[in-house]
């Protein structure tokens, strides 16, 4: 699963922010991001251009306080990429079964309460221009 497959197939681009560095035949991303009326997704890492492949390179959907809810690692050449599902999507989807689990459990009274708690302890993946879509 991709993150394609999280969001709609047809989604204006409301902002956006490229701004990349290259140096020596490598392109790193200091501040890719875009967002939509709904999402918010940014880039990091680099592109080495020498060799054609990705370095450290990921792509993360991002909730308001800049932390990735989902995120995937690119890795291998531009031609054959590989995409790895990272340790953020793996805790995902165990807060997400877990969570709602919980819930069948308490009633339906506690449904509309946020499904995920990672905004509260999450590492930040991205600081850049792009701000968070408004409700």
């Amino acid at each position: 699963m991709g993150l394609n497959s999280i969001l709609d197939t047809k989604t204006a681009i409301k902002e956006l922010e490229a701004n990349i560095d290259l140096q020596k035949g490598i392109a790193t991303a200091k501040d890719v991001a875009f967002a939509t009326t709904k999402t918010r997704i940014a880039a990091k890492g680099a592109i080495n251009l020498n060799n054609q492949s990705f370095d450290n390179f990921y792509i993360g959907l991002l909730d308001a306080n800049n932390c990735a809810k989902y995120s995937q690692k690119i890795e291998g050449s531009l031609t054959n990429p590989k995409i790895q599902i990272t340790q953020t999507a793996v805790k995902t989807a165990i807060n997400l079964a877990t969570s709602l689990l919980d819930r069948v459990a308490k009633g339906a009274k506690t449904l509309a309460e946020p499904i995920t708690k990672q905004g509260e302890n999450c590492k930040p993946f991205y600081n850049g221009a792009v701000k968070h879509p408004k409700k």
